[in-house]
């Protein structure tokens, strides 16, 4: 007897910045390749190669490091890459446009390079191809308040991604679930992700995730992931557990928790755990999943 996710469920690892911690993740879980994500973090400073807060143990560098990462996950074959698009002024303008470029830059990057020769000097130029990642995810937009319709719509339209999954932060989960719900329904995504904690790894309320949940399953086809302080521990995983308890169809996500810091206080300085990571998949599995 065991666990299995259903064909709409998935369990989540987030914060890998290297292909080799997607392979040695990959090695380490035996679940499908539909049923785990890999969560990359983009975010505007870290797309164009700057530091980021968190620094390059936690967020690729440039599209160099983005394509490794989508190169590693295809050729692990055991897992589906997530790209979550972080940025400074998330307008539905500059979403799509963003959107477009990240994925412009993965697919099709060019890399020059010069050297001195007995010719003299001769320039080199090489394509990467990398197939886009078809799943997408969406953070910290203030849907409630703007109008991200036709911008998700046009997403869709122009091949960028055929999965959306939209975050539903701090702020939004604050909202009243029958006003939550009713925006919630006008947006073609796939999921929302109850994520309260916003990479901080602090627990969630689970009587207001509850509350959420039993709206948006009554009202709308939009399945749920969860997230917010979740790991691979027992006593990260009790508000999990008490939700699938009530609820079906449940996806999971974990970044935070799966990480080893030298300091606390300076995540810059954390590392991605890919034991860890396959720890908290196998438990979340267990937790979700149906039996068999």
């Amino acid at each position: 007897m065991g666990s299995h996710l259903g064909p709409e469920q998935y369990v989540s690892v987030c914060g890998m910045a290297s292909g080799n911690e997607i392979e040695k993740t990959a090695g380490l879980h035996n679940l499908g390749p539909r049923s785990v994500l890999y969560g990359v973090q983009v975010s505007a400073s870290s797309f164009i190669g700057a530091e980021t807060k968190r620094g390059s143990f936690w967020y690729p560098s440039g599209p160099d490091a983005i394509a490794d990462v989508a190169e590693a996950t295809r050729n692990a074959g055991r897992g589906q890459l997530a790209l979550h698009i972080n940025q400074r002024d998330p307008t539905p303008r500059n979403t799509l446009g963003f959107v477009r470029a990240i994925m412009r830059a993965c697919s099709e990057h060019t890399i020059g390079e010069r050297s001195h020769g007995y010719a003299g000097m001769y320039s080199k130029t090489v394509v990467r191809q990398i197939p886009p990642t078809s799943i997408i995810q969406l953070n910290n937009l203030d849907w409630l308040s703007a109008d991200f319709t036709d911008t998700l719509k046009m997403i869709r339209q122009m091949g960028l991604a055929r999965n959306i999954i939209l975050q539903a932060n701090q702020q939004a989960c604050q909202a009243p679930p029958d006003v939550f719900t009713e925006k919630l329904k006008l947006l073609p995504v796939n999921y929302v992700l109850l994520d309260t904690s916003g990479g901080t790894g602090t627990s969630f309320d689970r009587t207001k995730y509850a509350k959420l949940i039993e709206a948006i399953q009554t009202k709308t086809d939009i399945r749920i992931s969860i997230a917010g302080g979740l790991g691979p521990n027992p006593r990260d995983l009790t508000g999990l557990r008490w939700l699938a308890q009530r609820f079906d169809n449940l996806s999971a996500d974990a970044e935070t928790k799966l990480r080893v810091f030298k300091r606390r206080d300076q995540p810059q300085t954390s590392r991605f755990s890919p034991e860890r990571a396959a720890k908290f998949i196998a438990a979340a599995t267990e937790i979700i999943g149906k039996q068999s």
